[in-house]
């Protein structure tokens, strides 16, 4: 685990995932191939006051981020065999 970093001591890329959805999606991908992440914590710190606000930017960090990192997740994974059964 990371520790939080509140002060401007060390680099931005040191201890967070930033920038664009698409930098965001290659650098998640990155650390699962290289170095073995298997699981993310979201801590947010532009997240916009208003409430409608908040949810279009949740929102699109789902579609823009989450759903491309599990969408490319599961089709590097070996298709499991499935039997499917007639009567």
């Amino acid at each position: 685990m990371v520790p939080l970093q509140l002060a401007s001591g060390p680099g931005l890329d040191e201890w967070a995932i930033h920038g664009t959805p698409a930098d965001c999606v290659e650098t998640i991908l990155w650390a699962r191939d290289e170095i073995g992440l298997n699981g993310i914590g979201f801590t947010i710190y532009s997240l916009p006051r208003e409430p409608l606000a908040r949810s279009d930017y949740l929102q699109m960090i789902a579609e823009e981020i989450v759903s491309k990192v599990v969408d490319r997740s599961q089709s590097v994974q070996a298709p499991s065999a499935a039997v499917v059964g007639g009567g």
